[in-house]
């Protein structure tokens, strides 16, 4: 749950059709099903929530030919699938993932707080089962008229390549 992985995803999603449907394979707590949540500075382009600037600011470092976003995409609906997920309620999940953080991380640290402070006011769904399994019957939980878009921001390396290819 590297909230900061979003300022990767956002320039695919913001070019898609809209309005879209996201459904995170390997989801956890569903921090990276919230990229209009947060705020993102590409260069001298600033892209905020409809509410205003993000206690989440990612600013990553951009070169080469970047698609950068003129606006943040239209997400009308969001679920993600995980073997075990985590609650971001929970006190020993949100413990859990800050355990992940190196110590000297303390700027990741901070970013993963403000997600989670996020995600508490209105939390994604994250159902627990299988990727192979569970994601046609998710998947076909998406409303007619959204691009449905599945991702992943890392599981895939933990699939048997079989499993990758189904």
């Amino acid at each position: 749950n590297e909230p900061a992985r979003c300022a990767v995803l956002l320039p695919i999603l913001a070019a898609l059709p809209g309005p879209l449907a996201l459904l995170e394979v390997g989801a956890s707590a569903g921090l990276c099903l919230l990229p209009d949540r947060y705020s993102y500075r590409y260069g001298d382009t600033h892209l905020d929530p409809e509410e205003g600037v993000s206690s989440v600011i990612l600013q990553p470092q951009i070169s080469g030919a970047v698609p950068v976003p003129e606006r943040m995409p239209e997400i009308v609906w969001r679920a993600g699938i995980d073997l075990n997920p985590l609650n971001v309620f929970d006190e020993a999940d949100a413990t859990w993932l800050e355990t992940l953080v190196w110590p000297e991380h303390t700027e990741r640290l901070a970013r993963l707080r403000a997600a989670l402070d996020i995600a508490r006011s209105d939390p994604p769904r994250v159902i627990r089962g299988d990727a192979i399994d569970s994601l046609q019957a998710v998947a076909a939980e998406a409303p007619a008229g959204a691009t449905l878009v599945v991702f992943h921001s890392a599981v895939l390396a933990y699939f048997a390549p079989d499993d990758r290819t189904r």
